[in-house]
């Protein structure tokens, strides 16, 4: 058995690896309508999950385990966010948001944003207007609050998203962040 600190992380790792799943493509492909991404994820997505390395094991417990409350993506900004609701531990809301995506059909946004982070350009990026209109509709809607607080996770540009995020209008006091190589401008203030 894993100590709780140990499948924390595992977790985190196994959700910032979905959030580079277009679930948009995957509700389509399902025959689900794309712009309603939310409930349980159809079995015909664990192709999707094996391309990022999950085993048909992983791929069901997952599944299990995790329902999407909301999947944004904009082919403009780059912006990738996946907001879950965690089966097995109250219903708790986690958002990951996906890295930079390195495929062919990547949005040319999130290789400009990494450019500015680069630059030390921390919240220039095309990414931050949609990630603080999120963070507001969402909190709005009741998915976290002082209550029932946000975990938000990421990997790379995903990781800095969710510190950027947390930043947002006091929105720290909502949130536990877990980054994996991300750079953090919270860190650095």
């Amino acid at each position: 058995m894993m100590s709780s600190q140990v499948e924390s992380i595992y977790q985190g790792t196994l959700l910032a690896d979905a959030a580079y799943i277009d679930f948009g493509w995957v509700w389509e492909d399902a025959g689900l309508d794309p712009d309603k991404v939310q409930g349980g994820i159809p079995a015909s997505a664990m192709e999707e999950f094996q391309k990022r390395g999950f085993t048909e094991d992983q791929f069901n417990a997952f599944r299990e385990r995790y329902e999407i409350i909301d999947h944004v993506q904009s082919n403009l900004s780059g912006l990738s966010a996946t907001l879950f609701r965690d089966r097995f531990n109250d219903g708790k809301p986690i958002l990951a948001f996906r890295g930079t995506e390195t495929t062919l059909n990547a949005a040319p946004a999130d290789f400009i944003t990494d450019l500015l982070l680069t630059l030390g350009i921390d919240e220039a990026g095309m990414q931050a207007p949609g990630q603080e209109g999120l963070m507001d509709e969402w909190r709005d809607a009741g998915h976290f609050s002082p209550d029932n607080p946000l975990t938000v996770v990421g990997h790379s540009l995903g990781g800095h998203a969710g510190s950027v995020g947390a930043g947002y209008r006091g929105h720290s006091q909502l949130f536990h962040l877990s980054s994996f190589q991300a750079e953090s401008s919270l860190l650095r203030r």
